[in-house]
């Protein structure tokens, strides 16, 4: 895994939810065809 078992869940959550804003900025500026 990456680490997730590690760290408290409110870590994990929060870092989930940067990834998922990221991915979403990434699909954002790149132009969907």
């Amino acid at each position: 895994d990456c680490g997730l078992k590690t760290r408290g869940w409110p870590e994990t959550r929060a870092s989930l939810e940067n990834l998922v804003a990221a991915a979403r900025t990434v699909r954002d500026e790149i132009p969907s065809s």
